[in-house]
């Protein structure tokens, strides 16, 4: 299951959890409330954890629903009436002849933005009208009494199959001038790998706000926090899954078509007021263990993140090197990555 995210901690989960399991066994809850990919959440539930997964956008939460929800038993306890099953659904869903709606006219390369722009070339005309008869269609399902939940699973998957069409370099800040090979492909549904079987115990759970928000609500052993560490504001860079995943219709901005995410700022992006947000949510956590993965590329500095995290509790770091998330250059060599254990007094 690919993912070209910021961010994303697919080849740093397990390290994250090796981490935590030096601190509490399996069987604990870990919550992950800016759960992005949710990787480090599945790591976790394949490891024998309790994991709350959570996050601002709505995105990530079908993510995680996927990847802790979704086991060999999903099919027959939700169901994809009035369909048939979860095949039949991405069959139909794959089938489907481009129609002409948002995407085709916004973000097509043969599209006319409705402020005038030129046309945006995040997708091929017949892929962007694809994405636009998926979303009809699965609406339409939603409305027909399908489960949120398998309609969660399919909005997922496709997230995932525009993913990797979309003509972008990394984010969906903009798009490429040119036409990126995989881009030229045919948008395809395919089925999201199941979990194992964790029987009906296993207790997964998956909500969706602000970390700010939940963080005096949350019932955990440990918190898991992976704030973003740059000033490109999440909602913003990766506004196209986002639109798929609140099915609306926004009205798109500028040239590169972004929604208005003024409803999804976070101040861990701001370089004035980012320290001060993972202060206060560290403090809000009552819970025995915080966890923080933290970049040094990040906009608050090493030395600073440790010296507000001693402010909370006895602070142990550990690093890594990592390749580092290019989308339009940047620097080349490795970056390390932080990560801070937290025993909050």
């Amino acid at each position: 299951m690919a993912y070209r995210y910021l961010g994303n901690k697919a080849r740093l989960a397990g390290w994250v959890v090796d981490a935590i399991a030096t601190r509490v066994p399996a069987g604990a809850t870990v919550a992950d409330p800016m759960c992005g990919t949710a990787a480090v959440s599945r790591e976790l539930a394949d490891r024998g954890y309790r994991v709350l997964a959570a996050d601002l956008l709505r995105f990530p939460t079908l993510h995680a629903r996927a990847r802790l929800l979704v086991d060999a038993t999903f099919d027959d306890e939700v169901g994809f009436a009035p369909v048939g099953t979860y095949a039949d659904a991405l069959a139909a869903l794959d089938a489907l002849p481009p129609e002409d709606g948002l995407f085709a006219r916004e973000y097509g390369m043969a599209g006319t933005p409705a402020n005038g722009s030129r046309p945006r070339r995040y997708f091929t005309p017949e892929n962007a009208g694809r994405i636009d008869a998926a979303r009809r269609t699965l609406r339409e399902w939603r409305a027909a009494g399908m489960p949120d939940a398998a309609v969660d699973l399919l909005l997922h998957d496709l997230v995932r199959a525009v993913n990797t069409v979309a003509n972008v370099a990394g984010t969906y800040g903009f798009y490429r001038a040119d036409l990126n090979p995989a881009a030229a492909g045919r948008l395809t549904f395919t089925p999201t790998p199941r979990a194992p079987d964790r029987g009906p115990g296993a207790g997964h759970r998956v909500a969706q706000g602000a970390v700010e928000d939940l963080a005096a609500t949350i019932e955990a052993d440990v918190v898991y926090l992976d704030p973003p560490y740059t000033k490109r504001q999440y909602a913003g860079v990766f506004h196209i899954p986002e639109t798929i995943a609140r099915e609306d219709d926004p009205e798109p901005a500028g040239l590169g078509g972004l929604r208005d995410w003024s409803d999804a700022r976070s101040d861990f992006c701001s370089y004035r007021r980012a320290r001060q947000a993972l202060s206060d949510t560290v403090k809000r956590l009552e819970v025995p263990l915080v966890v923080v993965s933290y970049s040094e590329d990040g906009v608050v500095p090493p030395d600073r993140v440790r010296e507000t995290l001693d402010e909370h509790g006895r602070v142990t770091r550990l690093e890594r090197p990592r390749g580092r998330f290019r989308s339009n250059g940047g620097r080349d060599g490795p970056v390390h990555e932080h990560l801070y254990l937290v025993e909050k007094r």
